[in-house]
């Protein structure tokens, strides 16, 4: 890292992804914003977005059965990776025991929208609100939910996620949610790739490729979409989407990729293929092993390219896109942004 670098991102920097360090702070909001809070102080992070998870054990036992699973783990049961893989080799001898697990890891890492709205409240503005899209509400009734969230608390935009809600981001049930959130100037995030679990299973997953997004780019030409990790979430097959992310960034003005869970390897290609100004930073903080957010952060101040690309991924960027939305950030002290 050059002292230049780190002088002039010093409390600018902007993660496009986070989420609640709920298990950290046994549940508490107010203890989870603040590790949180400490842990963006030490990586020099002045905002972040904070997105929520929902998810239902109603939804998972409706689409996933022991058999499914059992058919969707035969073409990898000679795959050396995938029987390392400790959830899909207990699909072999246990499916039932999966499906039960799968609901506990949903119990364990929910984060509520309301939790969220929460925590952005608590957080002396430097957290903003993501809220997680919900099946188990009609359309209709989730944009009400989302109005009574936005009165209350500074929410800026919905995830969808395709595994964990099974569910395509064209699905007609969601023109609804994409017709308010353009109307009313919001972020549309959307989750691509894979997920922990049952969802490595290209099965399960390919409801998460960005190729889904196109039509929903085309139609809603001024609602902004956030491509998470930009397809490439995965364990077993890393960059499973990459290409298709790739592709939708570079033909529709209105879609960016975020950084989270990726490569710096990945980030590199998408410079080269989609130029830098699509690019968002993003930690996927806590979802990362044995690291702290400052670890990741210090990964891309020694990233080998020009301070200008280091300093538009990690600020300028997201600046200019919240600035959109008529947001103004704070700065933690570093050099004025």
């Amino acid at each position: 890292m050059t002292t230049k670098d780190a002088s002039s991102l010093s409390g600018r920097i902007i993660d496009f992804h986070v989420h609640l360090p709920l298990r950290d702070a046994s549940g508490d909001v107010s203890r989870a914003v603040e590790v949180l809070l400490h842990e963006m102080d030490n990586a020099g992070v002045s905002t972040a977005l904070v997105i929520a998870i929902e998810a239902s054990p109603e939804i998972l036992r409706r689409h996933v059965t022991p058999e499914l699973l059992r058919s969707a783990v035969q073409p990898l049961a000679y795959d050396w990776k995938a029987l390392t893989h400790p959830t899909l080799y207990s699909i072999m001898t246990d499916p039932e025991g999966v499906l039960r697990d799968q609901v506990k890891l949903y119990e364990n890492h929910l984060a509520p929208s309301e939790l969220v709205a929460e925590a952005v409240n608590a957080s002396g503005g430097r957290l903003l609100g993501v809220a997680s899209y919900c099946r188990l509400n009609s359309p209709e009734e989730y944009v009400e939910r989302l109005e009574r969230l936005r009165r209350d608390s500074l929410i800026v935009g919905v995830k969808v996620y395709p595994t964990l809600h099974f569910i395509k981001p064209d699905a007609p049930e969601l023109e609804y949610v994409y017709d308010y959130l353009e109307s009313e100037g919001l972020l549309l995030i959307v989750h691509t790739g894979c997920d922990p679990g049952i969802w490595e299973l290209p099965a399960l997953c390919t409801t998460a490729n960005p190729r889904y997004l196109e039509p929903v780019a085309r139609r809603h030409r001024d609602l902004t979409i956030i491509v998470a990790h930009m397809g490439s979430y995965s364990y077993l097959f890393p960059g499973i989407y990459f290409a298709e992310a790739l592709r939708l960034a570079r033909s529709h003005d209105n879609v960016y990729l975020d950084t989270s869970a990726t490569t710096l390897h990945q980030v590199k290609i998408a410079l080269s293929r989609v130029g830098v100004e699509k690019l968002l930073y993003g930690s996927d903080y806590p979802y990362f092993s044995g690291l702290h957010m400052s670890d990741i952060v210090e990964a891309y101040l020694e990233f080998r390219v020009p301070g200008w690309v280091k300093e538009a991924i990690l600020h300028d960027n997201a600046a200019r896109l919240l600035a959109s939305l008529g947001l103004r950030l704070p700065s933690l002290g570093g050099a004025p942004g």
